[in-house]
């Protein structure tokens, strides 16, 4: 009966042992917590703040730090290494990085209902300096 219950004892310490690595790995791996250092472009913010809540709700460990700026300081940023991710336009030429298109981002033209060009579509953009200026 004693070796029976000194195997279940052992059994269970092991198993707990076993359950603790497993959470230091995944912490290791960066999965459960850790620091985040993010930057984006004023021009990016209004959705990259969104898209951070909906992170932060996943991965409550894992603090975040957001620096919203403009692209000279995000190339800065980028040159030195100080952020862990970049959002932003297009990324800067003669910097070298890895860079993903994750959604799209499109350019639209907004005109009081009065202006000349409302009724047009598909203006080209020699059109528009003509009527701008």
């Amino acid at each position: 009966m004693y070796l029976t219950m000194a195997v279940y004892i052992y059994g269970q310490s092991i198993g707990h042992l076993l359950d603790e690595a497993e959470d230091v790995v995944e912490e290791l791996k960066g999965v459960q917590s850790g620091r985040l250092a993010i930057s984006v472009s004023t021009t990016a913010s209004h959705f990259a703040t969104r898209l951070l809540a909906t992170f932060s709700e996943r991965y409550d460990g894992v603090t975040i730090s957001l620096d919203i700026t403009n692209r000279a300081s995000l190339r800065e940023q980028l040159e030195a290494n100080r952020s862990d991710l970049v959002i932003m336009g297009q990324p800067p030429e003669g910097v070298e990085v890895e860079s993903e298109t994750f959604m799209e981002n499109p350019l639209v033209m907004i005109a009081p209902p009065n202006h000349p060009l409302v009724k047009e579509k598909n203006i080209p953009l020699k059109n528009l300096k003509t009527n701008i200026l």
